[in-house]
């Protein structure tokens, strides 16, 4: 049961976070509503295959039947289309099965204590969503148009790590020595990675205020300019006029 609601859990937010990756169409209301009614039809369906399937089966068709429902969802909402909508589910992925993987680990450490799981669930998710919403969704939104280019290989990284964690090393961390150590060990590096790409987003968000300060530098520059010749030419119309 621990695991089912871990997975819920997973469900809830990994949805929310693919959906507001990017700015949507609608409402405020239109788009929580959206997003709550196929949170909740996931969350039924989750539960109901679970518990009818078992763990081991369900999980192997958990991804298409999540993340695929989140990927829609995501083009209904927002504008964004191509890699860098894949982007955002794999990045929601990802910030879901760190969250995972650490209250896990915490949950062997401390000798199976529920309330050391729940308390790291909860400092994880906290930084996790701070980090999101305060840094990562605004930072994505100014450069997603600007960035043309370079989309596909991130993607292709972001990828490889979901194909390995759901299909390539099977297993749950406490079950085996792949799902308790390989499987860790490749979330934290790939942490890593994606620190690598928020550093070149911040980068090119960096070029972009540049080269929007020397555009706006050099409008200052060319309007002083007209201005001053604007100047010269009425002080020369004065001048003429007064020597006739």
């Amino acid at each position: 049961m621990n695991n089912l609601w871990a997975i819920l859990y997973q469900t809830a937010l990994g949805v929310s976070m693919t959906a507001l990756f990017s700015e949507s169409r609608f409402s405020k209301k239109r788009t929580y509503t959206t997003i709550g009614v196929l949170i909740a039809l996931l969350l039924l369906m989750d539960a109901f295959l679970y518990q009818r399937l078992g763990m081991d089966r369900f999980m192997q068709i958990y991804p298409l039947l999540n993340h695929l429902p989140a990927l829609m969802m995501a083009a209904y909402i927002g504008e964004n289309r191509g890699w860098r909508l894949v982007f955002q589910l794999l990045s929601s992925v990802l910030f879901c099965v760190l969250i995972q993987h650490t209250g896990a680990l915490a949950y062997l450490w401390s000798g199976c204590q529920i309330w050391v799981t729940l308390l790291v669930y909860g400092i994880t998710t906290a930084v996790v969503i701070w980090f999101f919403t305060k840094y990562l969704r605004p930072l994505y939104l100014q450069v997603m148009h600007h960035l043309r280019r370079g989309w596909f290989p991130i993607c292709l990284i972001l990828a490889t790590y979901y194909m390995i964690l759901f299909y390539l090393f099977p297993g749950y961390v406490g079950e085996s020595a792949i799902g308790t150590v390989i499987k860790p060990a490749i979330s934290f590096l790939m942490t890593g990675v994606y620190t690598i790409i928020v550093i070149l987003f911040s980068n090119t968000q960096r070029e972009l205020e540049e080269e929007h300060s020397a555009a706006l530098l050099a409008a200052q520059v060319s309007a002083l300019r007209n201005r001053m010749e604007a100047v010269q030419a009425i002080e020369e119309t004065v001048r003429i006029e007064r020597h006739d």
